[in-house]
């Protein structure tokens, strides 16, 4: 049988990929223990809505649709790191 879901390794380039040109650190600077706020110096009373608008336009042909409240939800139980985000992309990828 074919998988048609997308791995974890994917998640965490297209992921990499999204943060990389939104807070201009290079791909190679970020790894899944980066914190957003402190290694990454992503402010997210500046820059949640961003953050959600270009994943969610990232993963739009995936056909999940994530929301600024999930992501700051997810953050406050689990920490800011890039690894929560992977985790929760890929929980929609996998049940959405």
């Amino acid at each position: 049988m074919i998988e048609d879901r997308i791995d974890v390794s994917q998640t965490f380039k297209r992921l990499t990929n999204v943060l990389s040109e939104l807070t201009d650190n290079a791909e190679h600077e970020i790894d899944p223990d980066s914190s957003l706020q402190n290694d990454l110096n992503l402010n997210f009373e500046d820059s949640l809505e961003e953050l959600t608008a270009v994943i969610n336009r990232e993963f739009n042909t995936d056909g999940i649709m994530i929301t600024s409240d999930e992501i700051l939800d997810d953050f406050e139980r689990y920490g800011d790191a890039v690894t929560t985000l992977v985790a929760l992309v890929q929980e929609r990828l996998e049940f959405d």
